[in-house]
């Protein structure tokens, strides 16, 4: 679906973010308790089923993405890449759309090849937008590396795409609050594609 994007008014109270923030909240735990799967309690199981299917990928282990993974998972991998010292690829649009498909058609948890491929071209994107604004590589990967996203946080990537799954029908509606590179967003709209969902961000458009 096409991204819709509400721009905070100038001067919103940090208390009227902390409403909308518990309201996020409050719904993605609703959605939850609904679905009857995929409970918090169940996470550290999760983990262990999803790197094992993630930690037997044939993906070549390179770019900081997929180091991640592997660090997290504790993979016997080849892993390698300094997270701190080099910009994301370029993605062509055809592995991006082909991402996009295998993500939307998966019905749980992404492959591991089409997730990094998604956060790689989010990350150059946004790592991009910075240096067409005059921004050095140095001073980008300096600046992004002082910020997290769930790109750094595969724990977060699975608990965004439950929330999403174990809804008894498909969401055809996704609200955030917030959008700093964009990763989550790719995500949402990705995994629901195959219903044609609306994504909205409420976001003060405060970065480049």
């Amino acid at each position: 679906g096409r991204p819709r994007i509400y721009q905070s008014p100038t001067g919103m109270s940090p208390s009227r973010w902390s409403t909308l923030s518990l309201a996020l909240l409050a719904s993605l735990t609703a959605v939850e308790s609904a679905g009857g799967c995929w409970s918090t309690s169940d996470l550290a199981t999760q983990k262990q089923v999803q790197c094992h299917t993630w930690c037997s990928s044939t993906i070549e282990w390179q770019g900081p993405h997929a180091l991640i993974f592997s660090d997290w998972c504790g993979c016997q991998s080849e892993a390698r890449a300094a997270t701190d010292t080099r910009l994301s690829p370029f993605i062509p649009a055809h592995e991006y759309q082909w991402a996009v498909h295998s993500i939307a058609s998966s019905g749980g948890v992404p492959p591991l090849a089409s997730l990094i491929t998604l956060l790689d071209s989010v990350s150059h994107n946004a790592e991009q937008s910075l240096i067409k604004h005059g921004w050095s590589a140095e001073r980008v990967l300096a600046f992004f590396a002082s910020y997290g996203n769930i790109g750094t946080e595969p724990e977060q990537i699975l608990a965004y795409v439950r929330a999403l799954h174990c809804a008894k029908r498909p969401p055809r509606h996704v609200s955030e609050v917030g959008l700093f590179q964009g990763h989550s967003a790719a995500l949402f709209m990705a995994a629901t594609a195959n219903v044609g969902a609306q994504y909205t961000v409420i976001d003060p458009l405060e970065f480049p």
